[in-house]
């Protein structure tokens, strides 16, 4: 099935240093989403939204600026933006996966994980980690 950008909505950007620090080659940072997806997110996640007072856009809007770090799969190559708490063991998700022959990131869903999920996963980058 071919994706047709005027199915997807921008929730936000990332930031072109994150890019440049994880080597990720994107032509357009715009974090999008498809309205399938969101859907998919508010309806799986409606109690702990309410609870939140929050809709699924503005919870994956608030990972975006408050991601701490990026881990990428080593099957898949699907990317993580995490909220990450050292002081818990868990933390929130956001799998991104590039789209259209690179030409924009595409949110695939938006999960809380517990922080072992990640030890298969390659730490990519840190908030306040200098990128090598």
């Amino acid at each position: 099935m071919k994706k047709n950008i005027d199915n997807f909505i921008i929730v936000g950007k990332l930031n072109k240093k994150y890019l440049k620090a994880i080597k990720l080659n994107v032509k357009n940072n715009s974090l999008y989403i498809s309205k399938n997806n969101l859907k998919h997110i508010e309806k799986k996640h409606k109690i702990e939204l309410q609870g939140l007072g929050i809709t699924a856009q503005m919870f994956l809007e608030t990972v975006i600026i408050n991601f701490n770090r990026i881990y990428q799969d080593k099957k898949t190559k699907a990317y993580f933006l995490v909220i990450y708490n050292e002081d818990k063991a868990d933390g929130v998700v956001l799998q991104v996966n590039l789209a259209l022959k690179n030409e924009f990131l595409e949110i695939k869903t938006a999960v809380p994980y517990r922080t072992a999920y990640f030890n298969n996963k390659i730490l990519l980058f840190t908030k306040g980690a200098k990128p090598s």
